[in-house]
């Protein structure tokens, strides 16, 4: 999982990106989707998008947990970063290869 800074520039195909067109800043995603929502819900969509709205998940045959939802925007790449090439003998070592 990386996180994704608001200047950070995304690709995709015009046919599926929201915007219409095929690169935008995350912050633009970010407005997009606080546009879908829209209305009522688009006062909310800061907090959404944020620190997360206040709720409660409930599990089956669990209690209740308190905690935030939130809208994640980020990318998870096709391949791992080379940083994480320098983990491989240790992953193999404990049978974490995968």
């Amino acid at each position: 999982m990386n996180d994704l800074d608001n200047d950070d520039v995304l690709w995709m195909d015009e046919g599926i990106s929201p915007l219409g067109i095929p690169t935008c800043k995350v912050n633009e995603m970010k407005l997009q989707v606080m546009h879908c929502l829209g209305g009522e819900m688009k006062n909310l969509a800061s907090d959404w998008l944020g620190d997360g709205l206040t709720c409660e998940l409930l599990k089956p045959r669990k209690e209740w947990q308190k905690g935030k939802l939130r809208l994640r925007l980020e990318f998870v790449p096709d391949e791992p970063s080379d940083n994480h090439e320098s983990l491989d003998p240790l992953r193999k070592q404990l049978g974490t290869d995968q």
